[in-house]
Order: structure tokens, then sequence, then C-alpha cells
């Protein structure tokens, strides 16, 4: 397979993807489903999910690191209460899986730095 074959099917992928929209929602009391603008993520996944890449900038580059090396990471950046602040990309080299050891066991991962 030619190199610009896998280039251009990872362009068209990731650009698809990046595009479509992330919206947090929440069911009414009647059971509708209604966009929930006022949740702390709706920014995050629609504006800026930090202050150095845009939502399809960051979208895109998580959907090229999963085609190309299997997986995308990001750290979620949250304030004293919880709610999630930031989204920061991290690439695939720099993350190690710890596998569990039983089956009740959590995975766990370790981020190394460059």
């Amino acid at each position: 397979m030619l190199l610009s074959t896998v280039y251009r099917c990872v362009e068209v992928i990731s650009d698809s993807v990046a595009q479509l929209p992330l919206e947090p929602y929440r069911i009414d009391s009647n059971g509708y489903k209604m966009k929930f603008t006022k949740h702390p993520t709706y920014r995050l996944l629609n504006s800026e999910p930090n202050s150095k890449m845009t939502r399809f900038t960051f979208i895109k580059t998580l959907i090229v690191s999963t085609l190309l090396k299997g997986n995308g990471f990001a750290y979620i950046e949250r304030d004293n209460e919880g709610n999630a602040t930031a989204m920061h990309y991290i690439p695939s080299e720099l993350v190690t899986i710890i596998p569990p050891k039983t089956l009740g066991d959590a995975v766990a991962y370790t981020v190394g730095i460059v």
C-alpha cells in the first residue's frame, strides 16, 4: 500500500469525525432530549478544549493518533469541584498501559515526559 493512500484515508476519516457534533444533552421532565448548553463540558466539546487548540484540531489529532497508533489519549484538567476545565492531547508514545492483575482491578496508565 502506498504511503499517500494511507495519508489520504486518515485525512478523510479524521476530518469527517472532527466535523461531527459533540454536544451534551439532558432529559427534561417530559422525557425529551435537550441540548445542555450550561453543562461545564459544552464549551470544551464545541469551542475550545484548551488554550492552544481548536475543537476541530483537538478531535482530528485524537482520531489521527487512534488510526495510526491504535489509541488516542487526552488529559482532562479539572477544577476543585471536579468539573472539566480543559482537555490536553497526550501523544501515544508517552503513555504506557498497565494491564490489571485480576479481573476486578482497573487498567492503569503512566504518562512519561519527553
